[in-house]
């Protein structure tokens, strides 16, 4: 299924149900190149063509069959093939209703073409044609979809990552008041950000007649190829921010499990394995396999609050263990920091990065009218745990939780058997987020064939070379709560916040009321000024950690 995803969906096969970690968000959201695009729009032109052309001839042999017995019919005939090629010409250059007049598939289907233009006939005294065998079967089938039980976990997997073991840390930066009102916002407006991302495909698909599946497509159609371009960009950032935060995360956790070896040195250790498996040309064999970082994900939560919950109700069995020991209940909770926010807000950005997975995830669906309530109570639900987790964990070891809160546990085995098997599923993982971003790089050079062994050995040198780039960053970079708040407040919150609203406006500025102009410039601006100060506060806290 994801394999399939990196591809566009022939005609007639529903897309694929969606199943995977929270990171999947750009593998299987995939938006198609320009080049796909403009074959796509071909392909539907002469679909259409061809159509048009079978109906003429249909209703034109019919006619003849009958001219010896009804003179009057040639006549209708001729009005007939007329009104269909009106028909067809209107269809053709429909205007655009502020959509960006680009090339993109017929939404009209050949059957339902020859219908329009047999009602048309008839109108016009010819008797209605009815074709023997139609050129294309319609979409739409539910075949293969997914029903509204397994949406609503696909969509809470899509945000269970390990960001959410920084959460705690993040709390400790705002306070009680500030994390719990700061995570309620972020949810509320990532919400309605990520409804307008399903506004603008329906509103495409009814009034502008385009055939959107992706993120991209939007911003296709509303900017052109810089807004594609745009999501592209910060989709790249985004992903390669992941895979780096990946490699910090299981420098750090081995380290402590096996504190001998330094958090560069497992760096190092991992290279050679994430090389050879960046050669991969399809993700199915490594798939499934990164199911384990979501079961392993899960475990940690459940251990952590556990530990959490130890921790607040006996006040010290676990604290004697641990390697960062916490000050006790003496150390009492922060309420508010205003400080803070900047860090929090990346760290809660990165969280709830979700929004690439809001199209998939909906074309997936049997019941696509039902998504809206199915993605909204999924949000809440993440909400909820996420405030519960950051809360507690703040809460047990106030001032002296780590920035990963699995840091704080205690050295027993079975909190180091559930470090290994996270940072076993985030190894796994690494190659499926690395997949997209090395997939553009190839279109971008032009490297997409493996027809000589020269192409191969290109290929294979540009996936290493960008395996060694992560690496090499995640050696320079200190801290891992540092570096997922400069990812979330930086290409995360421009997805999040301001390309939906943006796209949106530019969509259907003129037919927005006043309140929806303020709401979304609002969006817009919440997520320039938290980008912004969350950017700037995370470059500083890197550079003094650095220095």
């Amino acid at each position: 299924a994801m394999e399939a995803d990196h591809s566009p969906h022939k005609a007639g096969q529903a897309p694929p149900a969606v199943a995977g970690p929270k990171h999947l968000a750009s593998v299987i959201g995939r938006r198609r190149t320009y080049a796909t695009l403009e074959e796509d729009a071909a392909v539907g032109e002469e679909a259409a063509t061809e159509a048009l052309e079978l109906s003429v001839q249909s209703v034109t042999r019919q006619e003849r069959m009958k001219r010896a017995d009804d003179p009057e019919s040639q006549g209708g005939a001729a009005q007939a093939v007329g009104a269909s090629m009106t028909d067809a010409a209107a269809e053709h250059n429909r205007g655009s209703n502020g959509c960006v007049e680009a090339p993109s598939p017929r939404q009209r289907g050949p059957e339902v073409a020859g219908a329009e233009d047999a009602e048309a006939g008839s109108a016009r005294g010819v008797k209605r044609v009815k074709r023997a065998k139609p050129v294309k079967e319609l979409k739409g089938t539910s075949s293969g979809k997914s029903s509204n039980v397994r949406s609503f976990t696909n969509a809470v997997i899509c945000f269970i990552g390990s960001g959410v073991l920084g959460l705690p840390f993040a709390f400790q930066h705002v306070g009680v008041a500030g994390g719990v009102v700061g995570l309620a916002l972020i949810t509320v407006i990532s919400l309605h950000c990520m409804f307008l991302m399903v506004d603008s495909k329906m509103y495409l698909q009814t009034e502008c007649s385009k055939h959107i599946k992706t993120y991209g497509d939007i911003g296709f159609y509303a900017f052109g190829r810089a807004g594609s371009f745009t999501v592209d960009f910060c989709i790249v950032l985004t992903q390669t921010g992941f895979c780096i935060a990946y490699l910090i995360f299981i420098s750090e956790s081995m380290r402590e499990v096996l504190a001998h070896i330094s958090k560069r040195a497992w760096i190092c250790l991992c290279m050679p394995l994430l090389v050879l498996t960046s050669w991969f040309r399809s993700l199915k064999p490594i798939a499934p396999l990164s199911l384990l970082a979501e079961v392993s994900i899960s475990i940690a939560l459940v251990t952590v609050l556990a530990f959490d919950v130890q921790e607040l109700k006996h006040g010290g069995p676990l604290i004697a263990a641990s390697e960062f020991p916490t000050a006790g209940n003496a150390d009492r909770l922060t309420v508010l920091n205003l400080a803070g926010i900047p860090y929090f807000f990346g760290v809660a950005v990165y969280c709830f990065e979700g929004i690439g997975m809001v199209l998939p995830v909906m074309n997936s669906m049997k019941d696509p009218e039902r998504f809206k309530f199915i993605w909204g109570s999924a949000c809440i639900s993440v909400a909820i745990l996420y405030i519960a987790f950051g809360l507690l964990g703040y809460a047990a070891f106030r001032s002296s939780v780590a920035d990963v809160i699995t840091t704080n546990m205690p050295p027993l085995a079975v909190t180091k058997m559930m470090k290994v098997s996270l940072c076993v599923g985030l190894l796994l993982t690494y190659p499926i987020m690395c997949f997209p971003v090395i997939e553009l790089m190839e279109e971008f050079l032009g490297r997409t064939s493996d027809s000589t062994k020269a192409d191969v050995a290109k290929r294979n040198a540009l996936r290493s070379v960008f395996v060694l780039v992560t690496g090499t960053v995640a050696y320079l970079i200190p801290k891992f709560g540092v570096f997922i708040s400069l990812v979330g407040a930086s290409a995360s919150a421009a997805l999040a916040f301001v390309l939906p609203s943006l796209f949106y406006l530019k969509l259907r500025y003129e037919k927005m009321s006043r309140l929806e102009l303020w709401r979304e410039t609002g969006c817009i601006l919440f997520g320039l000024l938290g980008g912004c100060l969350g950017t700037l506060n995370a470059i500083r806290d890197l550079h003094g950690s650095a220095a």
